[in-house]
């Protein structure tokens, strides 16, 4: 065999080639490893300095993560909903203070500013079609569960939901604290009812327009309860209704 330093090199890198390396699983065996299964390696472990933060849903229902506890790296339901979650649904969560495979770093601080108040993206990893678009309302750190953080979140759209062991990003889409000109949200009004509490963020009393799905504007009674939120109450149960706070 000729000296490795002589063979020509590959500037084409294609998911195929491959590299002879040693298997620590396997007694440290001789192997052949591939571009691709390198480069999904690295990403599915989160080895590359990423600006998106990566975590896996956990469903805590399920007994094999039950017997492992929440771990770092993860996202979590408390109290625990089994199989998937649509984003349409999603409320609240637990969020880990590390991301995956990044257990010694606490980027906790990025839960609260910037995140509070704007609205963020979270998507799957594997598959951007599934995404959901939220107000991210409130962070706190979980009273018993200190490594986790309780977050609070108003759906605005999207599409799928959080799924056991799949990855996932959370990513700040739109700056919403401190930044010149006014704020404004949009509230999703489901599942069907005739009384909606909505957290919308805003720190303001906002005003508050409502339409139904024909985009027709109805009336209702809007309570403030707080700066960041407010009870809507109709004469009738109804679905589907947006509301706008500006």
């Amino acid at each position: 065999m000729a000296r490795i330093s002589t063979y020509e090199k590959d500037l084409n890198i294609n998911p195929d080639d491959k590299w002879i390396g040693t298997d620590a699983d396997f007694l440290d065996a001789t192997k052949n490893f591939t571009a691709g299964a390198v480069a999904t390696w690295i990403a599915q472990f989160n080895y590359v300095d990423n600006p998106f933060p990566r975590y896996t849903y956990k469903d805590m229902t399920i007994p094999a993560n039950i017997a492992a506890g929440r771990e770092c790296g993860t996202i979590s339901q408390d109290p625990a909903v089994a199989g998937v979650i649509p984003f349409s649904t999603l409320t609240n969560f637990m969020l880990s203070i590390y991301q995956k495979n990044r257990c010694t770093v606490d980027i906790s601080g990025y839960y609260t500013a910037p995140l509070v108040g704007s609205t963020v993206i979270i998507t799957k990893c594997t598959d951007m079609s599934t995404w959901g678009i939220f107000t991210w309302v409130s962070a706190q750190v979980d009273p018993i569960e200190t490594s986790f953080f309780d977050i609070q979140v108003t759906y605005i759209a999207g599409n799928g939901g959080f799924e056991n062991d799949q990855d996932y990003f959370i990513s700040l889409l739109d700056y919403g604290t401190n930044v010149p000109g006014d704020k404004n949200h949009v509230a999703t009004l489901t599942p069907a009812a005739s009384t909606f509490n909505v957290n919308h963020g805003l720190n303001k009393f906002s005003s508050v327009t409502i339409v139904d799905p024909n985009e027709e504007i109805v009336e209702a009674h809007v309570d403030y309860t707080s700066a960041n939120s407010v009870t809507i109450t109709f004469s009738e149960v109804v679905n589907n209704y947006k509301a706008f706070f500006n």
